[in-house]
């Protein structure tokens, strides 16, 4: 089991290194573990991860501005959310990953080029990731914001369900729909 504590702390070391793989890892591992644990703080996580992967790859984003300003927001706000949760504070650490997504998402929002942004690829691609692990369409789409028309051509076009091998079982579903009544 993949703890929240543990995907912030890894989060946060693979943003100090710039790490591009690492942070896909972790936006892969948080979406997992959201889509069999339904740890819904894993969203934010995954999205910030998958986000900043994507920022750091591309350098008409990772220019020496953009470094030192995420370095020191999303960088602070990661300590900080490390430091939440380790005393316990888990709403004030949803509040402080939601400012530093925010963060995140504000640097494509100004250099961006294109007609999709990194928020809407990044919940597409962990709305698939999920799909494909046995959650519903309009679970998905409830979970991760991603309009259902656009999860459904995602997976159409990738082998997402043939990649995840991760699913829950029948018995596990059952289960999951009993607590719910």
């Amino acid at each position: 089991m993949y703890e929240l504590i543990d995907a912030v702390e890894e989060l946060r070391s693979a943003f100090r290194k710039e790490s591009v793989g690492r942070l896909r890892d972790v936006s892969r591992r948080c979406a997992d573990e959201l889509g069999v644990g339904e740890e819904v703080d894993m969203l934010p996580l995954s999205i910030t991860a998958y986000v900043l992967s994507k920022i750091i790859q591309k350098s008409r984003y990772w220019d020496k501005g953009t470094r030192t300003r995420l370095a020191k927001s999303v960088g602070g706000g990661l300590d900080r959310c490390a430091e939440l949760l380790h005393g316990g504070k888990h709403e004030e650490f949803r509040m402080e990953i939601g400012r530093v997504m925010r963060d995140t998402i504000e640097v494509d929002d100004r250099k961006n080029r294109y007609v999709t942004g990194l928020l809407a690829k990044a919940k597409l691609k962990i709305a698939g990731r999920l799909y494909a692990q046995g959650f519903s369409l309009s679970r998905v789409s409830e979970l991760t914001g991603a309009d259902k028309r656009e999860v459904m051509e995602y997976v159409g076009k990738t082998l997402m369900s043939d990649l995840v091998g991760k699913t829950k079982t029948v018995n596990e579903r059952l289960e999951h729909v009993r607590r719910l009544f």
